[in-house]
């Protein structure tokens, strides 16, 4: 089998294929070691740049995916939305559809944030007011109706209506009849222009405060952790900036109950950030929300899910990083309340290296060509009821959705892309996984697929393979195939090239 290592994309060459599909060949540098046989064909998902390489047709590519404790709700992320829906499949909305927000200049806008009583564009009621002045009043919206890329382009006074204590208005007033309305001295508002800011959006990660119903994500776009409210997208704000890539969220309390960054409160978000190599935590509430990053553990190949186990001592958060591995990270106290962060990063990195030595330990490892994206944490079916499952969603090698012990011991793959998994379609690219509840009782395993495919598994013992029904099913097939290999010679280390063709 040959173990391949794809290290450069070299060129990329789009072919005319049959009427009903498109076929891409891509020539992919390699250095591989020899084992015993021949691979004929190869995921093109093997490789960190792969996902540039994909013709895919229009659509969403499919994230993370989080399960409401409470609600039993399912959210997930696309590449510009956020979307939520019943377990069941049904009643599905997009709570996330863009960050919009549309600015109003004019008159008599209000005395006070207090005196505006009606913000509303297309009938979509403000989601978070920003009062300047009488003349300046801002409003940001997540709705499709408003936040959607084409809705966004066409929208005018027209569409506003505006109210405060004094009066309300509809649109847009100009000329003689704004001037007339000044000369009498009129309270009610007065329109005179519009503006509409549309910011760059790229959900990723997600986690739910259910405590505060809050739902934070992480926006690759802008390289920032936001948060709205989970019931209907209202409340929008940033929670953090500089961030970096953040590739898997999870929210708990810290170790020791206090905010994990200094204040009260106790509520504390975990994440990995992706390119910057590293685990840390902020407070979620109070005044030091999103404040202040502690790094937990860093020099990490980009750490991508994570999940949080709060009944180890002291909590233990597991999480996926390069080479096909998870991990455990035994957590330690935060810094005490009120305590003031090293000025000088470096140091900071250092001293959190430091207090955190030795407590990095390796769980499982999946090959070095596997990619481990999505990790959740459930109590296991045994008669230990403390007992807990480590789920994750892998592709590179193999597409699959898997468990094992905490410790790394009974390995079951639940589906498999080997497997025809339900609906009449293989897995393929396993990204986010989630754990609930059903309301009789038994877990419900959720998982989305990066070519825009959502399922739950229909059953999650152990000895078999899980049947898979495909709740959202937005997704273009993809297969890839080494057609020619070239060669430098047959040896423990080859160079070379893969030529492979993509058929979606």
């Amino acid at each position: 089998m040959w173990q391949v290592r794809l290290q450069r994309v070299l060129s990329l060459l789009l072919l005319a294929g049959p009427s009903t599909a498109a076929v891409a060949r891509a020539v992919i540098s390699y250095h591989a070691s020899v084992d015993a046989g021949d691979a004929d064909s190869l995921s093109i998902v093997d490789s960190q740049y792969n996902e540039q390489l994909l013709p895919l047709p229009s659509g969403q590519r499919y994230h993370n995916i989080i399960i409401d404790p409470d609600t039993r709700k399912i959210y997930w992320a696309t590449d510009s939305t956020i979307e939520v829906m019943d377990a069941s499949g049904s009643d599905r909305k997009t709570l996330l559809a863009g960050w919009v927000t549309i600015k109003l200049v004019g008159y008599n806008l209000g005395t006070s944030e207090e005196d505006v009583l009606q913000f509303t564009v297309r009938g979509v009621p403000c989601q978070a007011l920003y009062y300047e002045s009488a003349n300046s009043v801002s409003c940001s919206f997540a709705a499709p109706a408003v936040a959607a890329p084409d809705a966004a382009a066409t929208i005018t006074a027209a569409d506003v209506t505006f109210a405060t204590r004094s009066g309300t208005v509809t649109g847009g007033y100009h000329g003689a009849f704004v001037e007339h309305h000044l000369a009498d001295h009129s309270a009610s508002p007065i329109i005179t222009g519009l503006s509409v800011e549309r910011r760059a959006q790229a959900p990723y990660a997600l986690a739910l405060d259910a405590a505060a119903g809050a739902l934070y994500w992480s926006n690759h776009a802008a390289r920032t952790i936001e948060r709205m409210d989970a019931a209907d997208g209202s409340a929008l704000a940033v929670l953090a900036a500089g961030v970096g890539k953040v590739c898997g969220m999870v929210a708990g309390v810290a170790s020791d109950g206090s905010s994990g960054g200094g204040g009260g409160g106790g509520s504390v978000l975990y994440y990995s950030s992706a390119d910057r190599g590293h685990i840390a935590r902020m407070a979620l509430r109070g005044a030091a929300a999103g404040a202040r990053e502690e790094v937990l553990a860093a020099g990490l190949q980009r750490p991508m899910g994570i999940a949080l186990d709060t009944d180890a001592a002291g909590g233990t958060l597991y999480f996926a990083h390069g080479g096909g591995t998870i991990s455990k990270l035994a957590l330690l106290p935060s810094a005490a309340a009120g305590a003031t962060a090293p000025s000088d990063p470096a140091a900071a990195a250092a001293a959190a290296l430091a207090a955190a030595a030795g407590a990095v330990r390796t769980v499982l490892q999946r090959g070095t060509l596997a990619r481990i994206d999505g990790v959740a944490l459930a109590a296991a079916a045994t008669a230990d009821p403390g007992e807990l499952r480590l789920y994750w969603a892998e592709s590179g090698a193999r597409g699959a959705v898997a468990r094992a012990s905490v410790y790394g011991t009974d390995v079951e793959i639940l589906v498999s892309d080997a497997d025809d998994a339900g609906g009449g379609a293989a897995v393929l690219w396993p990204r986010g996984v989630a754990l609930g509840a059903y309301a009789g009782g038994g877990t419900v395993v959720a998982f989305t697929e990066y070519l825009s495919r959502l399922r739950v598994l229909s059953a999650a013992g152990s000895g078999g393979t899980a049947a898979a029904a495909i709740l959202v099913d937005e997704a273009c097939a993809a297969k890839a195939k080494v057609v020619e290999r070239a060669e430098a010679g047959k040896s423990a280390g080859v160079d070379g090239a893969l030529f492979l063709e993509v058929v979606v």
